[in-house]
């Protein structure tokens, strides 16, 4: 990781410097490839301000706080940065209740059997196999993929059923009935 200290109004001496750093070095147990990271000093007046910003591989983490005493400043801001990246890894990590490691997708895409497309305005077909999946477990699998719906077999009531995400951020089901 590559790390940039910055000094304004004040002289950086070695002791501020490995004080900095070591706080920095706890974000890696958070998040393993931190590519740099920028921690700007400054005073003003009476106001010590420390201020880390953390890029990691997509995401960019920023903290600043200010404190009578410097050393103060860089503790709050080194806080704000690491519960900044706890949470982001919290998000990317599936919980243990959803079954941890890799899932594979409930259904498989198996290739058309459609020579042609039954109606001039479909303009591709996709073939499915389903996978059972309760609907908490449908849902979830759904915010990892990022996908606007998702298709599978509910494992309570063995009904082919869709859940889509609203404009309002709460999620819709619609189940087949036979």
């Amino acid at each position: 990781m590559e790390l940039n200290m910055t000094a304004r109004h004040l002289k950086l001496t070695p002791a501020l410097s490995e004080y900095a750093q070591r706080k920095l070095e706890k974000a890696k147990k958070y998040f393993g490839r931190l590519i740099w990271a920028q921690v700007i000093l400054d005073v003003e007046k009476n106001r010590h301000i420390a201020e880390f910003v953390v890029h990691a591989a997509r995401h960019t983490f920023t903290a600043k706080e200010e404190s009578a005493d410097l050393y103060a400043a860089i503790d709050l801001a080194s806080d704000k940065i690491d519960e900044q990246l706890r949470r982001h890894k919290e998000r990317q990590r599936p919980s243990r209740a959803a079954g941890a490691g890799r899932r594979r997708a409930p259904w498989t895409e198996l290739p058309s059997v459609l020579p042609e497309a039954p109606d001039p305005r479909v303009s591709s077909i996709k073939v499915l196999r389903l996978g059972s999946l309760t609907l908490p477990e449908a849902i979830r699998t759904m915010e990892q993929s990022e996908s606007a719906h998702w298709i599978f077999i509910n494992k309570d009531n063995d009904r082919v059923t869709v859940v889509y995400r609203k404009p309002d951020r709460t999620f819709g089901v619609v189940e087949s009935i036979t």
